[in-house]
């Protein structure tokens, strides 16, 4: 009867972890589909350019450390200034990111509702028209600005798999959504309008003014991590360039 038991215990124990497994694969299968993606519109595109300038996206090589210690993968003052005073950077701009949590759901019949994450960067290094894309205090409604990168994964990945309408850019801007920041003992809704896209963040972009409003309102760090930065180059292949980011082990998008 021991016996048994302990044989029914080892095949039980090898079969919890297999829900865990199919998760782990399919994150898998997501990331190397958005890598891929990118990789070809880097290929057909080239670099993110703007009136002769070039940008990257930087955050630092993810390690074995860094996932019991995430504050390792931010950039501390010392990394910053290091950047700062590299010949061929013009600009090392942070990418901020919300320290409050983020609900999103739908208005009108369609139910739905999710976790989100924001960033804010400059308006000048957007790529995008962003005479719109501003926020006041007191103001109900917030623009947003999307990854064309997640627009095109849904349509040439998921929407097409799973036999689902594909949306146009228009199509997603008709579409307004509501948006609650804040934490369990105060919470404020806003409607969210997406106003554009952009080709150069991988990111769900929001106006500096409304990040720094709800990162000092609902805020659940003291301290601000900065983890992705935003370099403005002449020569995105200056070989100095590159030998420095391999050299510290940092990343571009």
């Amino acid at each position: 009867m021991d016996i048994i038991q302990k044989i029914l215990a080892q095949r039980n124990s090898r079969f919890q972890y297999l829900p865990a497994l199919a998760i782990l694969l399919g994150f898998l299968l997501l990331m190397m589909a958005i890598q891929f993606y990118l990789n070809v519109q880097f290929i057909l595109n080239g670099k993110a350019q703007k009136a002769g300038q070039e940008f990257l996206v930087v955050n630092k090589q993810i390690n074995s450390a860094m996932m019991t210690r995430p504050e390792l993968s931010s950039f501390n003052e010392q990394e910053l200034k290091t950047l700062q005073q590299l010949p061929y950077l013009k600009k090392v701009v942070p990418v901020i990111s919300n320290q409050f949590p983020i609900l999103a759901h739908s208005m009108g019949d369609l139910g739905f509702s999710t976790q989100l994450f924001f960033e804010s960067i400059p308006a000048d290094l957007l790529d995008t028209d962003s005479s719109q894309w501003s926020w006041k205090s007191g103001q109900s409604s917030l623009p947003v600005i999307l990854s064309a990168d997640f627009l095109n994964l849904y349509n040439f990945g998921f929407a097409l798999s799973q036999g689902l309408p594909q949306l146009s850019e228009e199509s997603v801007k008709a579409l307004n959504f509501q948006v609650t920041v804040g934490n369990a003992s105060e919470q404020e809704t806003y409607r969210a309008e997406v106003i554009g896209f952009t080709q150069r963040y991988s990111s769900i972009l929001i106006p500096e003014s409304f990040m720094q409003y709800a990162n000092e309102k609902y805020g659940q760090e003291s301290e601000r991590h900065v983890s992705r930065l935003v370099l403005q180059t002449d020569e995105a292949d200056n070989p100095d360039l590159q030998h420095f980011l391999n050299e510290h082990a940092y990343v571009t998008q």
